[in-house]
């Protein structure tokens, strides 16, 4: 038997907020199997268009792509993910990243070393999600004693 795939679709950050929930259960509805929201700095935030996207579909995975690691302290991040992951279990997902370098020059968070603040930020929302104790400094971020309750 031949893996076809998943289907799913990406709403992006430019569609309205007002219009998610509709678009995500007509996706559910036809028969796509995952929802994604594209964040881009200054439309849309990417958790509040995860949320919609979850809170409109019965059993629906959906995720966030791309959480920067530089907008989004992994401690933070993590906190939310894990608050959406009790409301909707096994359906949130999440992709982390530099994000848009335009967008982090912008806001003067374009770190020194890019590679080394993701891999470094992808350990630790995942050590956190995992339940451990994050206490180090890191290429972006620095976490003291940081554990999710």
């Amino acid at each position: 038997m031949m893996n076809t795939g998943t289907i799913g679709i990406v709403f992006g950050s430019l569609t309205p907020p007002e219009e998610l929930r509709e678009g995500a259960a007509l996706a559910e509805r036809l028969g796509f199997r995952e929802l994604w929201f594209s964040e881009d700095c200054f439309f849309t935030g990417g958790m509040s268009g995860l949320t919609q996207l979850l809170a409109a579909t019965r059993a629906m995975p959906a995720g966030l792509g791309l959480a920067s690691v530089m907008t989004r302290h992994p401690a933070v991040l993590a906190m939310e993910l894990a608050g959406l992951a009790r409301t909707y279990p096994g359906r949130v997902k999440a992709a982390v990243g530099l994000g848009n370098t335009h967008w982090l020059r912008q806001m003067g968070l374009l770190p020194p070393r890019p590679l080394s603040a993701v891999t470094e930020t992808f350990d630790v929302v995942r050590e956190l999600l995992n339940g451990a104790t994050v206490d180090r400094g890191s290429a972006a971020h620095h976490l003291e004693g940081i554990r999710l309750d």
